[in-house]
């Protein structure tokens, strides 16, 4: 089972120290991988709940549904991974080519780069259609 550690402070860097030394006393072996933090797992909670959120205002709201790309009479409710594909990435290629590193992916972005993302999103979509759904704030999720 794969086991994540973030360390941000003096005092988790003590933790996670500990936390190998007692493994390799106990004869465990383990590969370590340095990552660099981006996006929090409040962040990515956030933004799908976004995600959500967004496809229930776009619903109610009547947006046009969307066209099944086979066949065009056959249309679809909007859904938290068809905001994500069709309108959240399109918003993150855009600005992460400003940003200078293209991507798709939004665990490639920092913290600030995310919440330019998703204020984009909201922003584009409130004046493409007039929907309007506010960034989750301090939410449990």
């Amino acid at each position: 089972m794969a086991e994540a550690w973030t360390v941000k402070t003096k005092r988790q860097a003590e933790f996670f120290n500990k936390h190998v030394l007692k493994e390799v006393e106990e004869g465990k072996e383990h590969t370590y991988i340095i990552q660099k933090a981006s996006r929090t797992l409040k962040q990515n909670a956030t933004l799908h709940l976004l995600f959500r959120r967004m496809a229930n205002d776009l619903n109610d709201a009547g947006a046009p549904d969307i066209p099944h790309p086979f066949n065009p009479v056959f249309r679809m409710k909007w859904t938290e991974d068809k905001v994500k594909e069709l309108l959240f990435k399109p918003y993150l290629w855009h600005l992460s080519k400003e940003w200078g590193k293209q991507t798709e992916n939004s665990s490639d972005c920092t913290t600030e780069q995310l919440s330019e993302v998703m204020q984009a999103l909201v922003d584009g979509v409130n004046q493409a259609v007039g929907v309007y759904t506010p960034i989750p704030t301090n939410e449990r999720y």
